[in-house]
């Protein structure tokens, strides 16, 4: 017995009974899937027709859905570990977090033009750098400017 919502979308792309066979193995991951030969043995059809539904819009827009429809149920889980990864500085993960959960994307057609950050004057600059020295390696410098060495040549 298929269920109704299947049964729909099977009927909106104009797809066959069998073809709902089909989209449950096509729909799961390559490493969990049979074998073509095994699900062309199994809906009796040739390895042509297999991959001629595979190319098929109606089939792969029928796909998406269920997909969509089968993997739902997953997405509390998938935002929980997205959030846990936010939140211990994975930059990407923070970006689909902030994108899915609170629609922060980029607006590329409101998007100004580029406008770097003012840069901070030497003193300061040299004031953080006697800071982080001193943090992490228990002295400061005592000149109050920053000399590159030149590089030797080899």
């Amino acid at each position: 017995m298929i269920m109704k919502p299947l049964e729909n979308l099977i009927e909106k792309h104009g797809l066959e009974k069998w073809h709902l066979r089909l989209l449950t193995y096509t729909m799961l991951p390559k490493a969990l899937r049979p074998s073509r030969q095994e699900i062309c043995g199994e809906l009796g059809i040739s390895q042509d027709i297999y991959y001629y539904w595979l190319r098929d819009p109606r089939f792969n827009e029928a796909r998406k859905q269920f997909i969509k429809q089968y993997y739902f149920d997953d997405l509390p889980d998938v935002l929980y570990a997205l959030k846990n990864e936010s939140i211990s500085g994975n930059e990407r993960a923070i970006r689909l977090f902030l994108e899915f959960i609170a629609d922060f994307k980029k607006d590329d057609d409101r998007q100004s033009e580029f406008q770097p950050p003012q840069t901070l004057p030497q003193q300061e600059i040299n004031i953080i750098i006697n800071n982080l020295e001193q943090k992490f390696y228990g002295k400061s410098r005592t000149d109050s400017t920053i000399e590159v060495e030149p590089e030797p040549n080899v």
